[in-house]
């Protein structure tokens, strides 16, 4: 009795692992072979649109120190006076237009000098033209002499008063560069630029 259980004990795990064994391999056997299939491609969906120019803004935010894009220039007055006053721009980070008014210097003596210097630009022309008036008549009068006179040359220039043209032709140039410089003292009172400007700085 005792041997029949010892074998039965001994037998029935080898059974057991036999079977198991037998049935692993079964189900191994029998499994559906997989076949490989080529890798299908798939094309990417695009939208194609006509190309037109046009104009975007673009506006971009941002933190810095705005600097000018040319050179840098100081505004300084070429002539003294009070300032009468400034463009409404005119503040750091500011933009003025080109051509616009930037200091206007107050000009009421600059006005008043250019009218002194025309009024003698004025008188200058007037000497010169009653001195060719005088010249000609000189001229009739010498003619009429003929030649009851010898004259020599330097004789003959004071005789047809050329001496004296020159100089109210000379005092004429004279009035005429005082008017050039009091005008262009009366346009240096107000000061602009021909291009645009971007303020930096309003210091003195």
């Amino acid at each position: 009795m005792v041997q029949r259980w010892v074998k039965s004990r001994v037998l029935l795990p080898a059974v057991l692992s036999m079977g198991f064994a037998i049935v692993s391999y079964a189900l191994i056997a029998s499994t559906p072979e997989s076949k490989k299939r080529k890798a299908e491609y798939i094309a990417p969906l695009v939208e194609v649109v006509d190309v037109k120019e046009s104009t975007h803004e673009v506006v971009v935010n941002a933190q810095g120190l705005v600097g000018a894009a040319g050179q840098e220039i100081a505004l300084k007055p070429q002539v003294s006076g009070r300032i009468e006053a400034v463009h409404s721009n005119f503040r750091p980070g500011a933009l003025i237009p080109a051509g616009q008014i930037i200091v206007q210097i107050e000009k009421s003596d600059y006005e008043i000098a250019l009218d002194e210097a025309a009024a003698k630009l004025a008188k200058a022309k007037a000497s010169v033209a009653l001195e060719k008036g005088q010249q000609q008549i000189a001229r009739e009068e010498f003619e009429l002499l003929g030649d009851d006179f010898d004259f020599d040359e330097n004789s003959r220039a004071l005789a047809l008063r050329a001496p004296q043209l020159k100089q109210f032709e000379a005092e004429e140039a004279i009035a005429q560069s005082a008017y050039d410089r009091a005008r262009l003292a009366l346009e240096r009172t107000h000061m602009r630029l021909p291009y645009d400007v971007l303020v930096l700085d309003t210091a003195a």
